[in-house]
């Protein structure tokens, strides 16, 4: 019987057709869902399954601009689900967690969801981050200052769309009884890669006196910061043997 673990994500196919079974929080998919016993209620599985916290940790939170200064300062993204895909045993697979719950990215230690996972190994591993907007929250927002000439103008980066952050991790040999952490580390620097003073210079400005950058406002911005945001480059992983409590 395969052996299980679990991931507590804190923060993520193949080529045949991928089944799944649906659960309230964690939903299991595999290429070849034959080999993995994902009933929850089953006690065997139950103490087999174990927790690997995911941390998400913002690096460099200021970003130069030609002529300013910018600082970002705050994020909010209404996570969906995390998905973490790879091959084992040279069978592609990808496991997913549902979330539906509202984080703090440049919160270091923020929690996002729990992933399931036999223990085995794995290589080509990619973790994914999925956001999406609902009625009351966008997909993700970022907030910042920019500094220039004295003056502070708030700054407001809004994203309504779907949008999926991922990051390419090292092969891992998943142990059982095994605790993990995971911490994936935002390149937030990397943001402002791009942006010209004037740019910054052009923007509109809201009546409120912030500048809004999104798909329909100042829109020449919001694709360089869309592009940095979703590169591979912007976040990075790290997953260590967590000591037990």
């Amino acid at each position: 019987m395969t052996k299980m673990m679990t991931f507590m994500t804190a923060a993520l196919m193949g080529a045949a057709v991928l089944t799944g079974c649906d659960k309230d929080k964690n939903e299991l998919v595999v290429t070849n869902p034959g080999t993995t016993n994902t009933n929850p209620a089953d006690p065997a599985i139950s103490a087999r399954e174990i927790p690997v916290t995911y941390e998400l940790e913002p690096v460099m939170v200021n970003g130069p601009i030609a002529r300013s200064t910018f600082d970002w300062v705050s994020a909010q993204g209404m996570v969906t689900d995390i998905k973490f895909e790879a091959k084992s045993d040279a069978e592609d697979v990808m496991y997913r967690s549902k979330t539906d719950r509202l984080v703090e990215l440049f919160r270091p230690g923020t929690g996002i969801g729990d992933i399931t996972v036999p223990a085995g190994t794995y290589d080509k591993i990619k973790y994914k981050i999925n956001f999406a907007s609902t009625p009351t929250y966008p997909a993700l927002q970022l907030n910042g200052n920019l500094m220039r000439d004295g003056a502070v103008i708030p700054v407001r980066f809004v994203i309504n769309d779907p949008v999926e952050l991922k990051v390419q991790g090292q092969d891992v040999v998943v142990m059982e009884n095994m605790p993990y952490l995971s911490t994936m580390m935002l390149q937030v620097m990397n943001l402002t890669q791009g942006i010209t003073a004037d740019m910054m210079d052009n923007a509109t400005v809201s009546p409120n006196g912030d500048i809004l950058i999104s798909k329909v406002n100042n829109n020449n911005i919001y694709k360089i910061v869309w592009h940095n945001l979703t590169d591979d480059g912007f976040m990075k992983v790290q997953l260590k043997k967590k000591n037990k409590k």
